[in-house]
């Protein structure tokens, strides 16, 4: 959903530590640990450094504007910059009664941490925490939420203020002077530029922000370099503890020939068993290419492991 794609951004961002081993398609590995439950519905609030200043910016221009025209004696022009003002300030008005809203299903009582995975190509992320923390991110979503019914219907009204002010403006512009219209456009010109400003800004980032902060409340987060998607899937295991363990392997890795077979046997033996992966290889009844393949994939294993240590060091720290 929107709302993981949100936080994979912010993770493709962040500094990893890169683990040695051998490297094929390198997959970052973001560890994000929610150590509080979320509430269910958060208002998180939008503040931009020097908004105000910059918002006073078209609203001085379209003022001055409009009172050079009425001191010319050009009512019409006057009248429709000072239209415009009334139907943006009003707009404004409707869209601050507003609130934007993030909510997400809460957990039923008593459930248990809800560690998740979110997998892309390049971006692996395990969430850690509880249910209700999982699910902001799985099932959340942003909304703009009006305190009643009246916020719809002034919202509907601003948007036939807007159809107003561009019927009058075909109507009476022509009828007014050229000083005027130049000021006119003046006014147009200085709300474009305001508008340009405003798509100009990292739309994306300011969500990201949001989000991770008045959302998350700034979560821990530490991300590692694996070389390869074997790597990647052993230390997700070691990191997430799931009750079936089986069942991530094959989703994370759904190969199935005889070599495969004989590394998952062993490598969830250790992983169940919580013993260090550390292999002897049993040459058994292995060909010789299949007996580097399976030295490969126990290197790879044993990559995910050293990982696994530095990360639990690290988590260590933490507290």
């Amino acid at each position: 959903g929107h709302v993981a794609r949100i936080l994979e951004e912010e993770c493709a961002e962040l500094k990893a530590e890169n683990v040695e081993g051998r490297k094929t398609t390198p997959v970052g590995v973001t560890i994000v640990e929610l150590d509080e439950p979320l509430p269910d519905v958060t208002q998180p609030t939008i503040r931009r450094r020097g908004a105000v200043l910059l918002d006073l910016i078209p609203i001085a221009a379209s003022i001055s504007t409009s009172y050079l025209c009425f001191t010319a004696q050009d009512y019409f022009a006057g009248s429709l910059i000072l239209l415009g003002v009334v139907a943006s300030g009003f707009t404004s008005i409707v869209l601050q009664s507003s609130r934007l809203t993030f909510t997400h299903p809460i957990a039923a009582v008593g459930s248990p941490n809800g560690d998740g995975i979110l997998t892309g190509d390049r971006e692996v992320i395990i969430v850690k925490g509880k249910e209700d923390s999982v699910n902001a991110i799985t099932r959340g979503r942003f909304t703009l939420r009006f305190n009643s019914d009246i916020g719809y219907a002034l919202l509907k009204a601003s948007s036939y203020l807007y159809t107003i002010q561009f019927l009058l403006q075909l109507l009476l512009v022509p009828q007014s002077t050229f000083y005027g219209q130049l000021l006119f456009l003046a006014s147009i010109a200085v709300s474009l530029a305001y508008g340009v400003y405003l798509m100009s800004l990292d739309n994306g980032k300011i969500q990201r922000r949001v989000f991770m902060e008045s959302v998350l409340n700034k979560p821990t987060m530490r991300k590692y370099a694996l070389g390869t998607r074997t790597s990647m899937a052993v230390f997700a295991l070691l990191v997430m503890k799931p009750i079936n363990p089986e069942k991530h392997l094959e989703e994370l890795l759904p190969n199935d020939t005889k070599v495969w077979k004989t590394w998952k046997e062993n490598v969830l033996t250790k992983i169940r068993a919580r013993e260090p992966l550390r292999f002897q290889v049993d040459k058994a009844d292995l060909t010789e290419p299949e007996l580097n393949l399976l030295k490969t994939l126990y290197s790879d294993a044993q990559s995910a492991y050293t990982a696994f240590e530095l990360e639990s060091a690290r988590s260590r720290k933490s507290f």
